[in-house]
C-alpha cells in the first residue's frame, strides 16, 4: 500500500485538471471564435520555451515549477475548449429549423427495444437543396420501419423532426439526464417516427468497432439459445458483453435498491477479477524466471483487451482497460512500484484522449473503484480470511468487490440519491454470483463451437444462478429498509464523505491513530439530510469498536505488494 505522499505524478494532474475546470465551467462566459487559435498558439509557445528551459537549465527551481504549474493548467484549458461544441458557430441547434433534414452519422451501438435509440453524430443540413455542415453528439429515438431496415454502427441517415433539448428532471433529488448527458458533451435529442427517417448510406467499411459490435452480437445470439427467460438472459449478457436491453424495470429497480447495480454494467472490478483469477492459476508458474512472468503478463494484457473488444469497446470499458493495463505494467516492471502513481498516470492518459471524461460519471466510478481496490484490497481480504479460512478465489473476489464499493458509494449518492442499507449483505452474496456467471459465460461463449452439448448444460446452470440473483434482490428491495431514498448530498458533503473515508485509510493503512478522530470528526459535519446524519452518527459508533478491536481485526501491514 502506498502513502499519498509518494505520487509525485499527482503534481502534474492537479494543474491539468484545474484547467479543464475553469474551461469547462467558463466557457459559456468567455468563448469567442479567436479565442481558440489564440489559445493555442499560447499553448505551444509555452511548451517550446519550457523545453528550452528543460535543455538548458538543469537544476530544479520553485520558478521552473510555477511555469510548469501554468503551462498545464493552460494545456488542460486548451484541450477542453476545443472539444466543447455547445458555443460554437456552426453547432447543430444554432442552424437546424423544423422541416430541414439532417444528415447523421451512427456512432454508438444501436439499442434496439420497440424503438431504436443510439447516439449520432451531426454531418450537414439540408434544407430545400441548400446544404450547410455543421458539428454536434446528439441522441436519437427512432421508429423502425416495417419492411425492417436494419441500422448499425457507421450507418449515414437522413432525419427530419424537430431538435429539442434533452430532458430535466423535475424532482431535485433524482437522477438529472440533462445534466448527466450535457457533461458528456450531448445537449440534444432527436424522436421520429418511421415515416421521418430513411437511410442514407449503409457502412461498407470495416473498422475496429464494426468488428467489436458484430462479434458482440454474435455472443448475444448464443445466450439467447440457452437461456430460456429474458430477465435471466439479460444478466448472463450484461455480465459477460454488457448487454442488458431486456430486463425488466422491475428487476432494475431492485439491483439498484439494494447496491447492486455495478454489477449489471462491465467495469474495471470485472477486469480486476478475471486478472485475480489468472493470477491464481498461473501462481506455480509465477516464479522467478523473468521468461514466466513475461508470460503471463502477455497473457493478462490479451485477456483484458479481448474483454474489453467482446463488449463492444464503450468507452467506460476502454477507460478500465487503459487503467488496468498500465497498473499491470508498472507492476511488472518494479515490484515496488507506486500503484496509486501508476493509477495518476493512466488518469492523466485518459484525460488527454477526452478531457470531458472527467465528468463522465462512469469514468469516476471506474477511478474510484479501481482507488478502493488499491487502497482498502488488503485489510478486507485479511478479514475474508480470518472470517472464512477457505476459498480463497471466493474470498479474493468478495474483497475486490467490497474494497471498490466503499469509495465508489458516495459517488453513487450524490449522483443518484439513493443509499442501499443492505449492500454489504447483497454484496457478499452477489459479487460472488456474479463473478460466477461472468466466468461461467465467458467459458461457455468459448466452448460452444467446440462442445454444443456442454454448452449447454453450462447454459441450464448459468439460467439457475442468474434466477437465483434476481429472485434474491428482488425479494430483498422490498423490504422498507432496503434503502433510503431522496438523499441530497452536497458537493460539501461529498468531500466529507471521501475524508471519512481518507480517515479510515489513515488509521487501518497507513498506521497513523489519527487518521479514526479524522473520520469520527467528519461524520457529525457532513451536509446532507437528516436521515443521513443518523446513519453517520451510527457509522461512528461503529468506528469506535474499531478502535478497540482493530489489533485483532485489521492488518497493520500489507499482505499483498506484488498486485491489488
Amino acid at each position: 500500500m502506498q502513502p499519498f505522499g509518494e505520487t509525485p505524478f499527482l503534481k502534474v494532474l492537479i494543474p491539468f485538471v484545474i484547467g479543464i475546470l475553469i474551461a469547462f465551467y467558463g466557457y459559456g462566459y468567455i468563448y469567442d471564435p479567436k479565442i481558440e487559435d489564440f489559445t493555442l498558439g499560447f499553448t505551444i509557445v509555452l511548451w517550446l520555451i519550457y523545453s528550452i528551459i528543460e535543455i538548458y537549465t538543469k537544476a530544479k527551481s520553485k520558478n521552473k515549477q510555477a511555469f510548469l504549474v501554468l503551462l498545464l493548467i493552460v494545456s488542460g484549458f486548451t484541450l477542453t475548449l476545443f472539444q466543447i461544441d455547445l458555443h460554437k458557430g456552426n453547432y447543430v441547434q444554432k442552424h437546424f429549423l423544423p422541416g430541414d433534414w439532417l444528415l447523421i452519422k451512427v456512432n454508438s451501438e444501436v439499442k434496439t427495444k420497440k424503438w431504436l435509440s443510439f447516439d449520432g453524430t451531426a454531418v450537414t443540413i439540408n434544407r430545400k437543396g441548400e446544404y450547410r455542415d455543421c458539428i454536434g453528439s446528439i441522441k436519437l429515438v427512432i421508429e423502425p420501419k416495417e419492411e425492417g431496415h436494419e441500422i448499425q454502427y457507421g450507418d449515414l441517415l437522413w432525419v427530419k423532426g424537430s431538435l429539442s433539448e434533452i430532458s430535466k428532471n423535475k424532482n431535485p433529488n433524482t437522477f438529472n439526464p440533462q445534466k448527466y448527458y450535457g457533461l458528456k458533451n450531448q445537449y440534444h435529442q432527436i424522436i421520429v417516427n418511421n415515416k421521418s427517417w430513411k437511410l442514407a448510406k449503409k457502412w461498407e467499411g470495416f473498422d475496429i468497432y464494426s468488428m467489436a459490435f458484430m462479434i458482440k452480437n454474435k455472443i448475444v445470439n448464443q445466450i439467447n439459445e440457452v437461456i430460456p427467460t429474458p430477465n435471466e438472459r439479460a444478466l448472463v449478457s450484461a455480465l459477460v458483453v454488457g448487454h442488458r436491453v431486456g430486463m425488466d424495470e422491475e428487476v432494475k429497480n431492485a439491483y439498484s435498491l439494494t447496491g447492486t447495480t455495478h454489477v449489471l454494467a462491465v467495469s474495471g472490478s470485472h477486469l480486476m477479477v478475471l486478472i485475480a483469477i489468472t493470477q491464481f492459476i498461473f501462481k506455480k508458474w509465477n516464479n522467478n524466471k523473468r521468461y514466466a512472468k513475461v508470460l503471463i503478463l502477455i497473457l493478462q494484457l490479451l485477456l483484458v483487451w479481448c474483454f474489453v473488444f467482446i463488449t463492444g469497446i464503450p468507452s467506460s470499458i476502454l477507460r478500465a482497460g487503459v487503467m488496468v493495463s498500465l497498473l499491470l505494467v508498472g507492476l511488472f516492471l518494479r515490484k515496488d512500484s507506486k500503484v496509486l502513481n501508476t493509477l495518476l498516470v493512466s488518469v492523466f492518459l485518459i484525460l488527454l484522449m477526452d478531457t470531458k471524461y472527467l465528468f463522465d460519471v462512469g469514468f469516476q466510478l471506474s477511478v474510484s473503484a479501481v482507488l478502493g481496490m488499491i487502497l482498502f484490497y488488503n485489510p478486507i481480504y485479511r478479514l475474508m480470511i480470518m472470517m472464512f479460512p477457505y476459498g480463497t478465489i471466493i474470498q479474493k473476489s468478495i474483497a475486490i468487490s467490497l474494497s471498490a464499493q466503499l469509495i465508489t458509494c458516495p459517488i453513487s449518492m450524490y449522483y443518484f440519491h439513493n443509499l442501499p442499507l443492505v449492500f454489504l449483505v447483497t454484496g457478499l452474496i452477489i459479487v460472488p454470483i456474479s463473478n460466477i456467471i461472468l466466468c461461467g459465460g465467458i467459458l461457455m461463449v468459448i466452448i460452444n463451437p467446440l462442445w454444443g452439448s456442454m454448452s449447454v448444460f453450462l447454459g441450464k446452470v448459468l439460467w439457475s444462478v442468474a434466477y437465483f440473483s434476481n429472485s434474491f434482490v428482488t425479494v430483498l428491495s422490498k423490504f422498507s429498509l432496503s434503502s433510503i431514498q431522496g438523499i441530497i448530498v452536497s458537493p460539501m458533503g461529498l468531500l466529507w464523505l471521501f475524508a471519512i473515508i481518507f480517515g479510515l485509510f489513515l488509521y487501518l493503512v497507513e498506521k497513523e491513530k489519527k487518521g479514526i478522530f479524522i473520520a469520527l470528526s467528519f461524520c457529525y459535519y457532513c451536509s446532507c439530510k437528516f436521515k443521513l446524519k443518523i446513519i453517520l452518527i451510527k457509522i461512528s459508533i461503529n468506528l469506535l469498536f474499531i478502535i478497540i478491536k482493530s489489533s485483532r481485526l485489521w492488518p497493520l501491514e500489507p499482505i499483498i505488494t506484488t498486485h491489488c
